[in-house]
């Protein structure tokens, strides 16, 4: 992470720099050859007069630009709010239109994934200028039509719990709305804390100004708890629409009984408006991140220069996607039969040696290059264009302002933070491959309770939610199932679990195959299931684990205490509880215990290893510490969530978890690894969640127990 900073003072580079706007000599070339693109801007109205001026801006720059140059192209933009009624009619006929080049923007993540779908429909070049979520760019990821200028969320997160370890903070808390946005920072705020060694206080959501006082009041029960600690606490604000800040600042105006003002505030770039000047009157120590263009470019200088106040939340970034836009159309010209996004490909791809900016005379020398067939290495106004080299789906690191707000000065920007040079930057897969590097400790001297000797094997596993759009679940149990069948169970010693509705699912471009690889092998071929999901409640497990068979269960584990049992779980979670199906029914984690514990005391398992994927899984191996024989793999802590890892872009469904691919490969590299060792590799290659053991003090010594002893070989 880089700390950049500017001063605004420097007059007179700002003068020099607005001077090679403005008083460029008209170099007009005779007989150009000019070819007029429309485009589509999709914007929030409210804001509509800063993102004209802007525009209007880039335009001429442009056009000087081009200056002098035999051919060159013309953007005549066409204006749309996005917070119109028919956005989703006009995204739909813009799209099928042919004589629109491109679309650009909308700004919210909400409106961006409408766009998504109808732009990806006609592979009509998308540029969005800020919308950032991370669902959105990792399912348009490698579709070749969407081009983020803004990394994703988990580098706003990123840079906020950063600034929030700079500003002191040992505990943190996240208060986001419930929706696309908000999920971002849902799925990664617990994940990143660790990692930068600060203490989650937990992620609290919101939808209603009711749903916020219930999470305000929790947030200040817990902040008056510790604050008598004498630690510094923050709290991460992240809110979808701007009117949130509003919410929450009325909140702590009419609850004077919360000790909220005295919290260190850092909001995400959703608050970052003058829309909300003279607003915000509550006495919150209000501050944040925006996204914003590189200090260095002098883009910012110029802008207060040129306007008298500082660039809007998203300003420099739709600057840059009218030029990115136009270095395309100009490769395009080079090679028409390739298409626009092919062409944007090899303009981000561009390594020739170039010095330029975004001045006029800058662009003039990338454009001529370009008409060339030479691609050189671009820069904008917000930085690189560093695209993942796989995908091309979003910029791999993103410039943020960090800002102050008082109602007496209104918004004031104080310094810059960018990822460029973080860890995840040096991915090959963009921002959201971001493993752990945070790993648990054991105690290599840890003595083995008296287990007797192993005859017999049962393993159960559980796909626990239903639906294509679930698919992953069911392939990966349908997987493991396969993992376990190479390594010597029978039937009569797999107890499957699923409601089978995805291998013949009409949705299923492939009908009765199932895949966890998209060049992969049919996981589904040869699948024996003893229950489907619908046939079973969840607390019919208590009777499988302990062998009782019944009317509702025939089929249960018949140990002993020479038996060995692998359990294996994959569906969605919420702290403490393991969702069951579609609908209300849910697993808590003290049934969970209830239910090994029987298990035990029937002396129905010798040892027993339960792997969890599934959301705040830790919180359900916490709930049921303190069982003798029994140790628990998670995918995800009791904090966080797990992550979908293998998209197939044909079908848009997830195939495979992150733990659960990580867990069968490294099972066949080698069937005897030691439980302490397969957690390391699971751990390294889990993305975006610490994989967690739980209860090994009651288990024995994970360096010596291994894995062979829960397979058949």
């Amino acid at each position: 992470m880089k700390l950049q900073s500017i001063k605004y003072g420097i007059l007179a580079l700002a003068c020099g720099l607005c001077g090679a706007c403005e008083d460029e000599p008209a170099v007009q070339g005779s007989g150009a050859e000019v070819k007029e693109y429309r485009v589509a801007v999709v914007m929030p109205g409210e804001n509509q007069s800063r993102w004209e001026r802007v525009v209007s801006w880039a335009m001429e720059d442009l056009e000087k630009a081009q200056r002098g140059l035999s051919r060159k192209v013309k953007l005549k933009v066409e204006w749309k709010d996005e917070n119109a009624p028919d956005l989703e009619d006009y995204l739909k006929a813009v799209a099928a239109d042919s004589d629109v080049a491109a679309v650009i923007g909308p700004y919210h993540s909400s409106s961006a994934r409408m766009a998504s779908a109808c732009c990806g429909a006609r592979r009509k070049t998308l540029i969005l200028p800020t919308a950032s979520s991370v669902e959105l760019q990792r399912s348009c990821a490698g579709k070749d039509f969407l081009w983020a200028l803004s990394e994703s969320d988990i580098g706003q997160c990123e840079v906020m719990l950063t600034q929030a370890l700079m500003d002191g903070a040992e505990n943190v808390y996240l208060l986001s709305r419930e929706d696309d946005y908000g999920q971002s920072f849902i799925d990664w705020f617990t994940f990143q804390a660790v990692e930068l060694g600060l203490m989650s206080q937990g992620n609290y959501t919101y939808s209603t100004p009711e749903d916020m006082v219930v999470a305000l009041d929790k947030i200040n029960a817990r902040f008056e708890d510790l604050r008598h600690d004498d630690v510094f606490q923050t709290l991460l604000f992240a809110p979808s629409r701007t009117e949130d800040a509003v919410w929450l600042d009325s909140l702590v105006r009419i609850h004077p009984e919360w000790k909220l003002r005295g919290i260190n505030l850092i909001c995400s770039d959703m608050v970052y408006a003058p829309t909300l000047s003279g607003r915000l009157t509550s006495g919150l120590n209000w501050g944040g991140m925006a996204l914003a263009a590189d200090p260095v470019s002098g883009f910012p200088t110029v802008y207060q220069v040129k306007y008298g106040d500082e660039p809007l939340n998203g300003e420099s970034h739709l600057y840059d996607a009218l030029v990115f836009l136009a270095y395309g159309l100009t490769a395009l010209q080079w090679e028409p039969e390739s298409g626009l996004n092919e062409a944007l490909k090899r303009v981000v791809d561009g390594r020739a040696a170039y010095d330029g900016g975004w001045m006029a005379d800058d662009m003039r020398q990338a454009f001529a290059l370009l008409q060339s067939g030479v691609y050189p290495n671009l820069v904008g106004v917000t930085g690189s264009w560093d695209f993942d080299e796989e995908k091309y789906t979003s910029v791999l690191h993103s410039t943020y302002a960090h800002w102050s707000y008082t109602p007496e000065d209104g918004f004031h920007t104080w310094d810059y933070l960018s990822t460029d040079g973080s860890r995840r930057t040096s991915s090959t897969l963009a921002g959201w491959n971001w493993a752990a590097s945070r790993m648990e400790s054991f105690d290599e001297n840890a003595i083995d309770p008296a287990y007797p000797s192993l005859r017999h094997n049962w393993c159960v596993l559980v796909a626990a939610s239903e639906g294509w759009a679930n698919y992953r679940h069911q392939a990966d149990v349908y997987a493991m199932y396969q993992l376990m069948k190479r390594h010597g169970y029978d039937d009569d010693h797999i107890i499957l679990v699923a409601e089978d509705d995805i291998a013949w699912n009409p949705k299923n471009l492939y009908p009765g195959v199932v895949r966890v690889h998209r060049d992969g092998g049919n996981v589904y071929d040869g699948i024996r299931i003893d229950y489907r999901l619908d046939d079973l409640k969840p607390e019919d497990l208590e009777a499988i684990l302990a062998g009782e068979a019944g009317g509702r269960t025939p089929y249960v584990v018949t140990g002993d205490e020479h038996t060995n049992v692998f359990l294996f779980w994959s569906g969605h979670g919420v702290y403490n509880g393991l969702n069951w199906g579609e609908g209300y029914e849910m697993l808590r984690g003290q049934q969970l215990g209830k239910m090994i514990r029987k298990a035990y005391e029937r002396g129905n398992y010798r040892k027993m290893f339960v792997a969890l994927e599934a959301c705040y899984g830790g919180s359900m191996a916490e709930a049921c510490k303190g069982i003798p024989g029994v140790v628990f793999m998670t995918a995800a802590n009791a904090g966080e969530t797990s992550k979908a890892d293998v998209q197939d872009y044909e079908m848009n469904i997830w195939l495979s978890n992150g733990f659960t691919r990580a867990f069968q490969e490294t099972i066949d590299a080698n069937p005897s690894i030691s439980l302490r060792d397969l957690y390391y590799k699971l751990a390294r290659n889990t993305v975006g969640s610490h994989v967690s053991v739980y209860n090994e003090a009651l288990y024995g010594n994970i360096f010596r127990n291994t894995m062979s002893e829960y397979l058949r070989e």
